[in-house]
């Protein structure tokens, strides 16, 4: 009897531990981007440059791989192409961008993740670099 409780016990640890998966925190940088709702490229988590209805245009193609955001005056931009309409969560892109008179790096190359979707919006996020794109997807 001692044997059969040992063995039902050790089973009962053996189902309960094989249960308890380490959950995966998001970094900080992430969840700072994620809490973002307009459109533009952010760095690191931070807003880099973001669309401003009285300040810049917001361009995509029809076919939703390719988004844009310029200062009327054109000294401002950020371009980005995608390797396929963003279009579910969980989904892995290439995505290249661009930029111009914004003091960063000019252009950019990687794989992105669909971290968030909406019905206008996607979110974009490199999780190697921490960067993030939310681009008008419509």
């Amino acid at each position: 009897m001692k044997k059969y409780i040992i063995a039902s016990v050790v089973m009962a640890l053996a189902v309960l531990s094989s249960g308890c998966k380490k959950s995966e925190t998001m970094p900080m940088e992430q969840q700072n981007f994620m809490m973002n709702s307009n459109y533009g490229l952010y760095m690191e988590g931070m807003q880099s440059m973001a669309y401003d209805k009285y300040a810049h245009q917001l361009v995509r193609n029809e076919a939703g791989t390719s988004f844009r955001i310029q200062s009327d005056d054109l000294k401002q931009y950020v371009s980005c192409s995608f390797s396929s309409r963003p279009s579910a969560e969980g989904e892995e892109i290439t995505v290249g961008y661009s930029t111009g008179g914004l003091g960063l790096l000019s252009s950019y190359s990687g794989t992105f993740n669909v971290v968030k979707i909406s019905d206008t919006m996607v979110w974009l996020w490199d999780k190697q670099n921490k960067n993030g794109i939310i681009a008008y997807v419509k």
